[in-house]
Formats: structure tokens, C-alpha cells, sequence
């Protein structure tokens, strides 16, 4: 089936026939959504609204939710029974439901479009529109990949994850720029031919 979460805070299940299963109403403060639910292998899924995660089984039963003290940004990552997301202020929670979620660490910076998962312990980002970054979900230490020019916000999140585990990032200069795992600049590609960047060497470090 199909998750449609309604940006008054409705959530609705869809079959493969097109025939509408379950609606719930989320309970919540802020209704709106604010990231990307993620689905479960079970069948169920996890659903964040601007202040709380809610685990929505697949017959549409509430069985667990948690407070966030942030509006969450980007997609939920599901690693296995952890939970993962990001927070506007940069900051990253886990959470196993039925517990509380839990504050891992922190980017150090507003992220932009959130977070993705480059590995067992890594989580990638792009923070201030300025860097790429990566933080050890075990250390909870942030290792800096790439940065653009100081105060010229180049960079757009979030980044993902490509062939041979390249880190792609896109920059408003309009170029897709790629990252190997030593964090050197392995790809530079015009998208936009009629785009003029701040600077040539926008986006890397």
C-alpha cells in the first residue's frame, strides 16, 4: 500500500487497487509536515509532523510516538530499529521506539534539506550552505568534506549517495559536484550551461 501524509496532518493508506485503507488523524500541536515519512519493512511507517515522530503500524494503529525539540528537516532515515532524523538547527536525534528519542549530537549548523546515510556510523549533510559535512553517529564528531567560499552560500542539500559510494551535492552556481571517501573532488558537471557561478571553484574545498 501507499502512505499519504496530508499537509493538515492526515494520514491516509492507499492499496495497490487505488482503494483508500485506513485515515488517521495525527494528534498533534503543528499538524504540518515537516519530513519525509519512511516505511518500515513490516509494513508500517514513520511519520514526522513539526514537533513529535509517530510510528503508525500497518493497520493504521498509532504504537509509539516521541516529542522533537526542533522542527525536523529532510527525509527519516531507518537504520534497522533506529530512527534518525534531522532538526532545522543542525542538531540529530535518534529514536527506537517505544522509547524517547535521543539527542546524538549536532552539525554544528542550519542544515539544508536534512541528512543522508553514507555508511554504518556516517551521516552526510550540508551545513550553512557552506560546507559538507559528515558526523560519526558513534563519536558524534563532525569531519568537514568539502567547503565553498566563506559567506557565499554555494551549496544546496541535501546531498546524496552514488555509484561507488560518491557523495553527489549540487551547487546554486548550477553544477553537480562529487565526492570520493578520502573527501576529494572527484566530479564537476555543468547542469545548467547558462548558469554563471560565483566563483569557479565553488563547492570544493
Amino acid at each position: 500500500s501507499i502512505v499519504v501524509l496530508c499537509t493538515d496532518g492526515t494520514l491516509w493508506s492507499v492499496a495497490a487497487d487505488s482503494r483508500l485503507g485506513y485515515r488517521l488523524e495525527l494528534d498533534s500541536v503543528a499538524k504540518t509536515a515537516a519530513a519525509a515519512p519512511a516505511a518500515s519493512d513490516d509494513g508500517g511507517v514513520v511519520v514526522a509532523t513539526a514537533s513529535e515522530l509517530v510510528r503508525v503500524a500497518a493497520d493504521g494503529t498509532v504504537t509509539a510516538r516521541t516529542p522533537l525539540p526542533e522542527r525536523p528537516v529532510g527525509g527519516i532515515i531507518l537504520d534497522g530499529r533506529e530512527v534518525i532524523v534531522t532538526v532545522a538547527n543542525g542538531e540529530i536525534f535518534s529514536w527506537q521506539p517505544p522509547g524517547s528519542a535521543r539527542r546524538l549530537g549536532t552539525f554544528g549548523g542550519p542544515l539544508d534539506g536534512g541528512a543522508v546515510l553514507a555508511g554504518p556510523r556516517a551521516l552526510v549533510g550540508v551545513v550553512d550552505r557552506d560546507v559538507l559535512a559528515s558526523f560519526d553517529r558513534v563519536t558524534g564528531t563532525v569531519t568537514v568534506i568539502a567547503s565553498g567560499p566563506a559567506g557565499l552560500h554555494q551549496l544546496e542539500g541535501p546531498p546524496t549517495l552514488g555509484p561507488a559510494d560518491e557523495l553527489l551535492v549540487t551547487t546554486l552556481g548550477g553544477e553537480l559536484l562529487g565526492f570520493d571517501a578520502h573527501g576529494a573532488e572527484a566530479r564537476r558537471a555543468a547542469l545548467d550551461p547558462l548558469a554563471t557561478p560565483l566563483d569557479s571553484d565553488a563547492g570544493a574545498s
